[in-house]
């Protein structure tokens, strides 16, 4: 087992990530290679060897421009060093990009989701349940068997919702979100990488620490409800 240690500076912001030796490993040799192996290939060159190929030639110029700024935004973290001023590497060490993802999460200021109440607003609860439906096998086929259209307010969510299910191919798989994005579009005047980036925050609201019994007490706390108020 690899044991990995963070650690922190004098403001208490991450600043170095060491493998913590086991037994009779010597600590020199593996920090050694893991600066030498442990590598991770700058996402924007396998985007521009796509590019170079035709695969996003169908793409729109508004959809290619998108999709480029974010590509762009992930080629920042690899400069080297984090410098603004250097040029992005072609690969950056793995152990050197988590720091810096750590320092860019803690800069921005978010936290990690918690599981709200059932109390939320219905948009809230509503962007939760479907991305929930693209996160976790088990919940989404208890969510995918338990809701109907009806217990959407918004008529954007139904159709995101059967996307979802249209997008479907096995009961013990999730949904892929690239085809997810292609049924909505086609309900839709929505360009495929806006649809993709939708999605992504649907994704990003989901609790990390919930369980199945958390999207339950929604469906009866609140689905529910609003099903008897509607007959």
């Amino acid at each position: 087992m690899l044991k990995l240690e963070l650690e922190l500076d004098q403001k208490i912001r991450p600043y170095n990530l060491r493998i913590v030796p086991q037994d009779e490993q010597d600590n020199d040799i593996l920090n050694a290679f893991s600066r030498k192996y442990c590598y991770v290939v700058n996402p924007a060159i396998t985007f521009s060897e796509e590019v170079k190929r035709g695969e996003y030639d169908a793409y729109t110029d508004a959809e290619y421009e998108e999709i480029l700024a974010i590509y762009k935004r992930l080629s920042e973290l690899f400069r080297e060093d984090g410098c603004a001023a250097s040029k992005p590497q072609p690969n950056g060490n793995l152990f050197e990009l988590f720091v810096r993802l750590l320092d860019y999460y803690l800069s921005s200021g978010k936290s990690t989701p918690e599981a709200p109440s059932c109390e939320e607003s219905p948009q809230a609860l509503e962007e939760i349940l479907l991305g929930a439906l693209l996160v976790d096998v088990k919940i989404s086929q208890m969510l995918r068997g338990s809701l109907i259209d009806e217990d959407f307010a918004e008529p954007d969510n139904v159709l995101i919702f059967h996307s979802i299910k249209e997008s479907v191919v096995s009961e013990d798989e999730l949904p892929d979100i690239r085809e997810v994005a292609e049924n909505y579009c086609r309900k839709t005047d929505c360009g495929k990488a806006d649809a993709i980036e939708m999605l992504m925050g649907l994704i990003a609201v989901v609790p990390a620490t919930s369980g199945i019994s958390y999207y339950r007490d929604i469906i009866e706390n609140r689905v529910i409800r609003n099903r008897k108020q509607k007959q």
